[in-house]
């Protein structure tokens, strides 16, 4: 059985590929024994107007605990996280010839 949990990003960071993105736990996940409030550190990609976040590792106390996760967005319930600033930069490149369409 799949199941959505709630996590968000506190502050505003700047999303490079392959550069850890810090993501808080809103919500308990019993099954992993993570509290809400936990750190998680999930992997970004670039995927057209879209950021997919492989979530790899959760912060509790001292301990890194290795997590294979995903993210899906709230509005629509897609894998990734739906970016229209990031589908302007991507349709203003290709408008300017910077990325091939």
């Amino acid at each position: 059985m799949d199941r959505f949990f709630k996590a968000i990003f506190r502050e505003t960071q700047q999303v490079q590929p392959d550069k850890a993105l810090t993501i808080i736990l809103q919500e308990a996940i019993p099954t992993l024994n993570l509290e809400s409030g936990a750190i998680l550190k999930g992997i970004p990609v670039f995927a057209g107007e879209r950021i997919n976040i492989h979530i790899t590792a959760g912060v509790v106390g001292k301990e890194i605990r290795r997590l294979d996760l995903i993210c899906f967005d709230k509005e629509d319930l897609i894998e990734g996280v739906f970016h229209d600033e990031l589908a302007k930069q991507l349709e203003e490149a290709t408008k300017e010839g910077l990325i091939d369409p």
